[in-house]
């Protein structure tokens, strides 16, 4: 475990409300730079309520939270905007946009960075070294083919590789996947796994999945953080936890059946 200084996400004491739903309750959280954790759980647990706050885009009701060395509650809106730049996010549904090309897709991952109207230029104006960066990000997800194939001609899994190449085109520093194999066959699912797994070694980046299947979790993230009703539930190596663990995580107790 890393210290504060060396962390590239810390969570101390944090809760996050929505109006009388409690969706992660007093949570601390310590991943240090260049680890590939995964969070497992049921639906509802608050997986993507942590990673939306390891993105930045969810406020604390309370607790502390540090991004990539940089106190969140210290930071202007300008200097919040380059952190969250520097934190690659795979949304579950990928957030495209069908009508444009691949590369007009992929080039909008810098929007952070560059600003709306430079973004823009890039867009539908792209020159070529920016081609030819976005092409060999395509050809190293396996679809440098579709440079400029419409994004809705393209298969699920397709899509997904658009996703994963515009997060890595703004060169981040981290990155963070919400159910990245949710929608795909587990062949895929297997492959995308491998993918990110590969992609945050040979690039340096710290790797936060959230995820279902404790099988690929186990394969590819050395370490599981579990959470349940909002609390962590346990946070280990992935060799370290057991079958029982995962059957008591997944448990539906009466309080779930409510809920659901």
């Amino acid at each position: 475990m890393s210290t504060a200084a060396q962390a590239a996400f810390r969570l101390r004491d944090v809760t996050v409300r929505f109006a009388d739903l409690v969706a992660l309750d007093n949570v601390s959280l310590t991943i240090a730079p260049g680890e590939r954790v995964g969070f497992v759980g049921p639906s509802g647990a608050g997986k993507t309520t942590l990673l939306r706050l390891l993105n930045a885009n969810q406020q604390a009701t309370s607790g502390k939270i540090s991004l990539l060395g940089q106190a969140l509650e210290q930071l202007d809106q300008k200097n919040l905007r380059q952190v969250r730049s520097a934190i690659g996010f795979i949304p579950q549904h990928y957030h495209l946009v069908p009508s444009l090309r691949v590369l007009q897709n992929v080039l909008l991952g810098r929007l952070g960075q560059q600003g709306f109207w430079a973004s823009l230029r890039s867009v539908f104006f792209s020159r070529e070294f920016e081609q030819t960066k976005v092409h060999a990000l395509l050809e190293r997800v396996g679809i440098a083919e579709k440079l400029f194939a419409k994004v809705d001609t393209l298969s699920g899994g397709q899509q997904q590789r658009v996703a994963i190449a515009r997060a890595l085109y703004q060169a981040p520093q981290a990155l963070l996947a919400d159910e990245p194999v949710a929608s795909v066959d587990p062949s895929r699912a297997e492959a995308t796994m491998a993918l990110l797994s590969t992609l945050a070694e040979e690039q340096q980046l710290t790797l936060g999945v959230s995820l279902h299947d404790q099988r690929l979790a186990r394969a590819f993230l050395p370490r599981l953080v579990g959470v349940r009703h909002g609390k962590i539930f346990k946070d280990a190596p992935a060799q370290d936890w057991t079958d029982t663990d995962f059957e008591e995580l997944y448990h539906l107790d009466q309080s779930d059946l409510v809920e659901s």
